[in-house]
């Protein structure tokens, strides 16, 4: 299979959606990184067509992938009205990188982040349980941020996300 440069399939192995960015062969490189374009055990395509009801929204240059169920929607409205949040974690993931560290879980980052707002920054309500705070918006920051910043491509080990 060829795939084309600039549209995003959806990547089994990561559970992720991915943007091409070259066609090389039997490899194919994406914002998730080089894959072989065929499973060598079932000889499947590694990479898949979007399916229906997907959409994806240009977010820095990159267009990221997200479904049309609520807790997609409600992390697109999160991320937009509170782009400081997305900024912290990326500074906290960094920190961690410099540290040596070349993994790290969000889940980490998330309750750091959840500290600094609710002990650090003054005049903050926090990030409050059913809002900000929501632990549904980890997983799809994570993907975000290793689709956005390359230094930070594969920094978080994800699995496939259940929506709605």
């Amino acid at each position: 299979m060829n795939f084309q440069v600039g549209v995003v399939y959806y990547c089994a192995p990561k559970g992720v959606h991915v943007k091409v960015l070259a066609d090389e062969g039997d490899k194919v490189r994406t914002t998730h990184g080089v894959f072989l374009k065929r499973n060598p055990l079932t000889g499947a395509d590694t990479l898949q067509p979007v399916e229906a009801g997907t959409v994806t929204t240009p977010v820095g240059g990159v267009h990221v992938l997200t479904c049309i169920c609520t807790h997609c929607r409600n992390f697109q409205k999160f991320h937009k009205e509170n782009p400081h949040v997305y900024l912290k974690l990326v500074e906290l993931a960094r920190l961690v990188l410099s540290r040596g560290r070349r993994k790290y879980a969000i889940e980490g980052l998330w309750q750091q982040l959840r500290w600094h707002y609710d002990f650090e920054v003054e005049n903050s309500s926090g990030l409050e349980e059913g809002t900000a705070g929501s632990n549904q918006h980890r997983t799809r920051y994570a993907r975000l941020i290793m689709a956005q910043e390359a230094d930070l491509l594969d920094f978080f080990d994800t699995k496939a996300m259940k929506c709605e």
